[in-house]
């Protein structure tokens, strides 16, 4: 599971207000780019909408992304394939694509690639659209205009008024998304900077708001050459962009004019599913250990075991339990006891908790796993059926005196390496089927926090299990290293933290989806709206990004959710509770706030392996 919806992402910039150059309610004033350095001292960049000479249409225009007519369609697009009947099929060989051959010639413009597709977005739709990827390095004065400007003219002249055209260099408009480091100057002023923001954003009730952020953002392989910039992330961006120039001004009034400002469309759920690799061993183990799938019984939910934890009551006794996120556990909880639940979380051995059995693997991805075997084993079966055909031809042309009988060893080695790799996939296959089908059942939820604050402000979001007799023990070492081999920890048990997160240590994670990942703690915190008002109070939490700067890498993704973040000491720094799949980073609650509102909602003081 996952705190983001991956399918209502869209990234905008809102450095500056686009400029209209013509009659303002046709060019709406939508921006669409991403964020750009400040220069000078004010902000620059964004979009523009320009008249086309001769054409009563509008332009569009942002850093490596032009076209008509204007506005583009917001990215990230969906693209959708031509289909035989659509008339762009009788007229592209013939007519269209010749002339956008001769533009882009003529105009020194050198596409990597030029496709005709259905291109959708959302607010502006798109449509059909003639989509050439070009290196922006290769962007010279205004070519990338006028090779468009020619190509409109041209198809308007023979009745092609609403085919679009846009040139882009997506590969450039990555940004890359900089933790912010101790000692920065950043980090004493943005305290006053979140009080600002909170208070212009509460006046505007109408507005979204699913996190705010600070980072540094930009296409620079050096951190310090990104410039800071404010990450406002909502489900609907309309209502932010209404009240982005108050915003603005905000800023700029207290002295803050090179901060960059930039919102990015996402949705935070708790109920996404995302796919597991399927020929994953860990999943089908009797002692689960860290980082494995699993999700309520009779469910298509899944999660990840993040590991183990002690409880030490104070007549002695010492109990092992598993720990996980509770929107992993919250679809087995009975509909009409989830809102209480919710809100005060899962008792301790209560009914409602022993009612909630916890299958490992979960019911889809064990189903997912048996599918990809199966496929393997036929996939395997068909090249052996290929090989022993050759063999045969091989013999006969050996009989006759035509090959000689060492040409047929290679054909021999490889149907004696397809037939080991069958045997272990019909082994995997029926141990998996076995597996599931007598120890599947992993245990029931033990106590939970539901949804609320902690003291610092933290959402809680944890579940205990407590694990079934068939399950134990369980697996509660550490993996020092990853499947490639790279050392994550020296030593294999848990232990607690010298003090609270830092970025002197990277740390890493093992989860269900994306297995073994490293990454940085910024030193400032993201603010998470849960309700999804600007008007709100926001949850404030720990944030994971890549050493390197983040551009298209995740800590974590959907399914993850659970995971246990660990440093290179052994030391448990937090529990991964969700993130942000448009901006690539991570949300962890702190070890100190998890364990203090376990042993609230318990009774019993939390222990690890030391």
């Amino acid at each position: 599971m996952y705190a983001l919806d991956p399918a209502t992402l869209l990234v905008l910039s809102i450095v500056v207000p686009p400029t209209i150059l013509s009659v303002a309610d046709i060019a709406m004033e939508f921006p669409h780019g991403l964020a750009t350095p400040p220069s000078s001292g004010h902000r620059h960049g964004g979009t523009s909408t320009e008249v086309i000479p001769g054409l009563t249409e509008f332009y569009h225009r942002e850093p490596h992304r032009e076209g008509a007519p204007a506005p583009l369609c917001y990215l990230p697009s969906s693209l959708h394939a031509i289909k035989p009947s659509d008339r762009l099929v009788r007229d592209w060989e013939t007519v269209l694509r010749p002339k956008v051959l001769s533009a882009l010639s003529e105009y020194d413009v050198q596409p990597r690639s030029i496709l005709p597709i259905h291109q959708r977005g959302t607010l502006i739709r798109g449509g059909e659209t003639i989509l050439i990827n070009a290196p922006s390095a290769h962007h010279k004065d205004d070519n990338w205009f006028h090779a468009v400007m020619d190509m409109r003219q041209f198809f308007g002249s023979i009745g092609w008024t609403d085919l679009i055209v846009e040139i882009s260099d997506r590969e450039e408009m990555l940004l890359k998304t900089w933790a912010i480091r101790r000692g920065e100057p950043i980090v004493e002023q943005w305290p006053g900077i979140r009080d600002l923001l909170l208070q212009q954003l509460k006046v505007n009730e109408g507005a979204t708001l699913e996190s705010m952020s600070i980072f540094r953002r930009g296409k620079s392989e050096e951190r310090v050459e990104c410039p800071l910039t404010i990450v406002l992330t909502a489900p609907e961006v309309y209502g932010l962009m209404i009240i982005q120039n108050q915003i603005r001004r905000t800023l700029d009034s207290n002295g803050y004019n090179e901060i960059g400002l930039e919102i990015v469309r996402g949705k935070v759920i708790r109920n996404a599913i995302a796919s597991i690799d399927p020929l994953c061993t860990d999943n089908h183990q009797l002692a689960a250990g860290m980082g494995v799938s699993i999700g309520p019984k009779n469910t298509c939910e899944s999660g990840t075991l993040g590991g183990y934890i002690y409880l030490r009551y104070p007549s002695g006794e010492r109990v092992q339990l598993g720990l996980t996120c509770y929107h992993v556990v919250r679809p087995g909880i009975v509909g009409h006891h989830k809102a209480d639940c919710d809100a005060s979380g899962i008792e301790v051995a209560s009914a409602i908790g022993r009612a909630v059995t916890l299958t490992q693997p979960s019911k889809t991805d064990h189903e997912d796993i048996k599918k990809t075997r199966k496929e393997s084993i036929s996939s395997v079966g068909a090249r052996l059926g290929v090989l022993e055909s050759r063999l045969e031809d091989m013999k006969m042309k050996i009989l006759h005196g035509i090959k000689s009988d060492d040409q047929a060893q290679p054909i021999r080695s490889a149907i004696e390496s397809e037939n080991v790799q069958l045997s272990k996939l019909e082994k995997l296959k029926s141990s998996s089927k076995e597996f599931y089908q007598q120890f599947s059942s992993f245990g029931h939820v033990f106590a939970a926090s539901g949804f609320h604050r902690s003291p610092e402000n933290h959402q809680m979001d944890w579940a205990l299990i407590e694990i079934d007799e068939k399950r134990r023990p369980p697996n509660s070492r550490v993996p020092t290293h990853d499947k490639k081999g790279r050392e994550l920890v020296a030593l294999d048990k848990l232990y607690r933290p010298t003090g609270p997160p830092t970025l002197e240590t990277s740390v890493w994670k093992k989860g269900r989806t994306t297995e073994f990942t490293r990454g940085m703690i910024s030193h400032l915190k993201v603010d998470v709206f849960p309700d999804g008002m600007a008007s709100g109070q926001p949850s404030t939490e720990w944030v994971i990004v890549d050493e390197r700067g983040t551009r298209n890498w995740w800590f974590s993704e959907a399914g993850d959710s659970g995971s246990m973040v660990v440093n290179h000491d052994s030391q448990l720094v937090g529990l991964l509770i969700g993130g942000c799949e448009a901006l690539c980073f991570t949300y962890m609650t702190p070890y100190a706030a998890l364990v203090a509102d376990i042993e609230q909602k318990t009774g019993g003081i939390v222990e690890l392996e030391d």
